[in-house]
């Protein structure tokens, strides 16, 4: 009785605004978060939601290898931010990771050129958050600390360590090196607001490169995937020609062409085939 009265009266009242824009950033995030979770609790419709909010930002809310901000009843605002092509960057990578598709490799790649070109700050290594073809502004916004969600340059690093290990090519890893010569002494004035950028130097310098090779072992794969992603890149190697030329693992897929190797730094593991043994393997490569 009360709540049908109080519902009356509300009706009177004007409605609030709804805000049920779409953004890049906050999606990629959203998208990120889901595949990495369905690989860890063995969900894989999670893993279609995911790829249907991917394929929607790509689709929708993006012109050539530019993404735009946000999206509502069929009008695109851009160019987006480096928010958005951080984040969306990061949700392609957790995907190829999690599915083995190229598609979202190749979207990752052609979105990390466009920040790249139209977001780097030479001072600094790190990227401004506006594009240069972008409205002008009096100053280029260009914060390194996290707020609210992590900031954009931390999650570049991120991305960019990935890249090196998924696609192969090592000039990713130099990118991400002048990322950090330049933004980690702007962090250690402040290491609480540098979070994301710290974890991001953690995944450079001790991230576990799982190598799965063949095309059988699921289970070895399913495993890999479970661990925790702020430790580990997973890498499909069905045989050696998928490796760079210069990957430690390559000469040893030969002799095990259907198993797992922990790879850090210059060193890799001894073959592993047992599923329930990775973890351990991983901690010891880390360690």
């Amino acid at each position: 009785m009360l709540r049908s009265m109080l519902h009356q009266a509300r009706s009177i009242r004007v409605r609030p605004g709804l805000d049920d824009k779409v953004l890049a950033d906050w999606n990629g995030l959203m998208i990120a978060g889901l595949a990495h979770a369905a690989t860890a609790f063995g969900e894989p419709s999670w893993i279609d939601k995911a790829s249907r909010a991917f394929r929607f930002v790509a689709a929708s809310m993006t012109r050539a290898d530019r993404l735009g901000h946000s999206w509502r009843d069929g009008r695109l605002l851009i160019p987006g931010l480096a928010s958005d092509f951080a984040s969306m960057i990061k949700a392609a990578l957790a995907l190829h990771e999690a599915t083995g598709d190229s598609f979202y490799l190749d979207r990752a790649v052609a979105w990390q050129q466009a920040l790249d070109r139209h977001y780097t700050n030479p001072e600094t290594g790190g990227y401004f958050l506006t594009a240069d073809d972008a409205e002008g502004l009096v100053v280029r916004p260009s914060s390194t600390m996290d707020d609210a969600t992590p900031n954009p340059n931390a999650v570049a690093a991120q991305n960019l360590v990935r890249l090196a290990v998924l696609s192969g090519d090592a000039a990713w890893r130099g990118r991400a090196d002048r990322l950090f010569d330049g933004l980690l002494p702007i962090a250690a004035e402040n290491l609480f607001g540098h979070m994301a950028l710290l974890n991001a130097l953690d995944l450079r310098l001790r991230a576990a490169e799982i190598v799965i090779t063949g095309t059988g072992p699921d289970a070895l794969l399913a495993a890999a995937l479970k661990v925790p992603f702020v430790e580990r890149i997973v890498l499909r190697a069905p045989t050696a020609d998928a490796l760079p030329a210069a990957h430690p693992a390559r000469a040893k897929i030969a002799a095990a062409p259907r198993a797992a190797f922990v790879c850090a730094g210059e060193r890799c593991s001894l073959p592993v085939t047992d599923p329930d043994r990775l973890g351990e393997t991983v901690a010891a490569m880390r360690g």
